[in-house]
C-alpha cells in the first residue's frame, strides 16, 4: 500500500497506531463474555480458549502487533482508549485488582 493511499484512510501515524492497538484488545472482552456464558464447558477449558484466542489475535497476522505495546509513544493520552480496555486484563493476569 502506498503512503498516499494509507493516509486517505487515517489522519496520521498516531491514528493508524491507535487503530492497530485497539484492534488487539477490543475482541478479547467479547470473547471473554462469550466464554463466561458457556456454562457447559469447564472453566479451565474456557480459560484455554481465551488464551488461544488472544494468542491467535496477536500472532496470527504477518506482523507482531504485540510489539507495539512497548513503544514509548503508546503511553501518550492519545491512546487512552487502548489502555482503558487493556488495563483490567493486565491486573487480572497479575493477580491484583488494585
Amino acid at each position: 500500500m502506498r503512503r498516499a493511499t494509507m493516509y486517505h484512510c487515517v489522519a496520521g501515524k498516531e491514528d493508524l497506531l491507535a487503530e492497530l492497538l485497539e484492534s488487539t484488545v477490543t475482541p478479547s472482552p467479547a470473547s471473554a463474555r462469550r466464554l463466561l456464558t458457556a456454562g457447559d464447558t469447564a472453566a479451565e477449558d474456557r480459560l484455554r480458549g481465551l488464551c488461544r484466542s488472544d494468542a491467535a489475535l496477536l500472532c496470527g497476522g504477518p506482523c507482531n502487533l504485540g510489539a507495539l505495546y512497548v513503544l514509548p509513544g503508546v503511553r501518550a493520552e492519545r491512546f487512552a482508549d487502548f489502555h482503558r480496555v487493556r488495563r483490567p486484563r493486565q491486573l487480572r493476569r497479575c493477580g491484583s485488582w488494585a
